[in-house]
């Protein structure tokens, strides 16, 4: 456990459970992107069409109020970085979802990006108290 000082105010967290939350949150941000996909390939204005883009609005709140939630805990510049999750999500989402190619260039990059998430996740990691 650690206690993080985050604008004068004190919070016990443990580093795994709010990571586990922040990209459980982020999960949902791509969900949004996928449902406001399959929502821009309906016609407009059908029921369809309303429901996914309803969908994808509410997720966002829901990630907006995570979001917010994982600001009291973790700092801005840990947290901001984790979001590079995304790339994964949405390549897996676009491959699994809407056919779209998983190029060898598109593999690579998303690679390159996760290691150095896991690099500097596990330095700010060891510095656990």
């Amino acid at each position: 456990m650690k206690i993080i000082d985050n604008n004068e105010r004190l919070y016990k967290v443990k580093k795994t459970d709010c990571l586990f939350f922040l990209h459980g949150i982020f999960l949902l941000y791509s969900c949004s992107s996928f449902l406001g996909k399959s929502a821009a390939l309906q016609p407009w204005g059908t029921l369809l069409f309303w429901g996914l883009y309803g969908g994808m609005i509410a997720l966002l709140m829901v990630y907006a109020i995570g979001w917010q939630k994982i600001l009291r805990t973790v700092p801005l510049s840990i947290a901001y970085m984790h979001r590079v999750v995304t790339l994964f999500w949405g390549l897996v989402m676009g491959r699994c979802f809407f056919g779209e190619p998983l190029t060898i260039g598109k593999t690579v990059g998303v690679a390159i990006v996760m290691v150095g998430l896991i690099l500097f996740n596990s330095e700010w990691r060891s510095n656990d108290v």
